[in-house]
């Protein structure tokens, strides 16, 4: 069993950062308003999909866990420093990660079915 190589993941850790730090700037802050939460869960939808690919089923849990961590370090911070920690902070957090970790798995289901039908086909 091959251990994924810091390589693997830097690239959707750092996608998932930069996503959702650009969409947060477009749409303030995400879980505010049902555009930012379409954008921002159909960009990390979106990127699931693209790191979804790979030449092994085995690093596709880890590139998309590193997707989804990417995005909410990013999520986190931008919700600190522009709009503010509070006491309701933790609980703003555990929501938006769980739809985030939503959208992730469901690019990553989508991508996982798709090279499922192709190999068949093909197969």
């Amino acid at each position: 069993m091959k251990i994924q190589g810091f390589a693997d993941v830097l690239t959707p850790l750092c996608a998932g950062a930069l996503a959702s730090v650009y969409l947060q700037t477009v749409t303030g802050w995400w879980l505010n308003s049902g555009r930012g939460v379409a954008y921002t869960g159909g960009a990390l939808l979106g990127l699931a999909v693209i790191f979804g690919r790979g030449r092994t089923e085995r690093a596709l849990p880890v590139r998309l866990v590193a997707l989804w961590l990417g995005a909410q370090i990013s999520l986190a911070a931008y919700l600190f420093f522009h709009e503010g920690g509070s006491t309701i902070f933790p609980i703003v957090i555990m929501g938006g990660a769980i739809l985030s970790a939503a959208a992730v798995a469901a690019g990553g289901g989508v991508r996982w079915l798709v090279a499922r039908l192709t190999t068949r086909r093909n197969g």
